[in-house]
């Protein structure tokens, strides 16, 4: 059992990363001093740097404690793939759903350098900006599609070769997530949409639904061909999308030097291909 010193020294680590947490959230991990946190957690700037000499050793411990999972959660052993892979697939989810883990990306994302274009900036008068663009709410919708938008005349392929068109569709999507800016405007929106949550509702609406909802319709398209059997289109397209967005896209993310190689790319959109081949064929 824990004696009395060590209940109180775990307390006071406790509040530290609380504390930490919420202040980086709110002025960034820049502008967030240890001894700011001291004062916030309550405890002296002794206490802290006893646990936490550096404010990098203090956000190692934050990561550190976001991503422990419960004592005793080893690795299923082999002989039983469903079993275990729904275990390790539970244990993600709550990984990811724990209080403050969003917090702690936002943090990451907002502080991560921006891309250099973004200084990049054009001379306009402010009566033509209000002209074309009345509302700052306006100007965000006109970003946001032009960022979604494919090229001209990007149909979403017809059905009856189900490889191929989920190739066209798997690729369409890395050329849009890997755009110039496209990171930059993810990051403007995570940072940004616990004030102003409309943000994430207009990247999603404009942005992001209308291509899952091409993918959605193709795959529901193929089933009713009976190239495929896909009783939740939904699920198959987040699937999808989702193989190919956690190689390309979401790394970049919180590794700013995150760039893979066109082959690479290539490979991620031909495996997940493969893989909702093997998952919805009519067998």
């Amino acid at each position: 059992m824990p004696t009395y010193h060590q209940r109180l020294a775990e307390q006071k680590r406790t509040a530290i990363v609380d504390a930490a947490t919420a202040l980086f959230l709110e002025s960034g991990y820049d502008k967030t001093s240890l001894a700011r946190i001291a004062d916030a957690a309550e405890v002296s700037k002794a206490t802290l740097f006893k646990q936490f000499p550096t404010k990098a050793e203090l956000f190692d411990a934050i990561v550190t404690d976001y991503w422990r999972t419960e004592d005793g959660a080893l690795t299923p052993p082999p002989g039983d793939p469903a079993a275990g892979l729904t275990v390790l697939g539970n244990r993600y989810v709550a990984l990811l759903t724990r209080p403050g883990m969003v917090a702690l990306f936002r943090i990451v994302i907002a502080e991560a350098p921006r891309f250099p274009e973004l200084g990049q900036t054009q001379e306009v008068s402010k009566a033509t900006l209000f002209k074309q663009f009345p509302t700052k709410a306006e100007l965000f919708d006109a970003i946001v599609t032009d960022y979604w938008r494919t090229e001209d005349g990007a149909l979403t392929p017809p059905p009856g070769d189900p490889a191929a068109g989920l190739t066209v569709l798997g690729n369409r999507y890395v050329a849009l997530l890997t755009r110039p800016g496209m990171v930059a405007l993810f990051r403007i929106v995570i940072a940004e949409a616990p004030r102003f949550p409309e943000l994430g509702q207009t990247q999603f609406k404009l942005g992001k639904q209308p291509f899952f909802d091409a993918v959605r319709d193709y795959l529901a398209a193929e089933s009713q061909a009976g190239t495929l059997v896909v009783d939740d289109p939904v699920s198959a397209a987040t699937q999808f999308l989702g193989m190919i967005s956690n190689f390309a896209f979401w790394p970049r993310m919180l590794l700013v030097n995150w760039a893979p190689t066109e082959k690479a790319m290539a490979k991620s959109v031909d495996e997940a291909v493969r893989t909702v081949l093997a998952r919805y064929a009519k067998v």
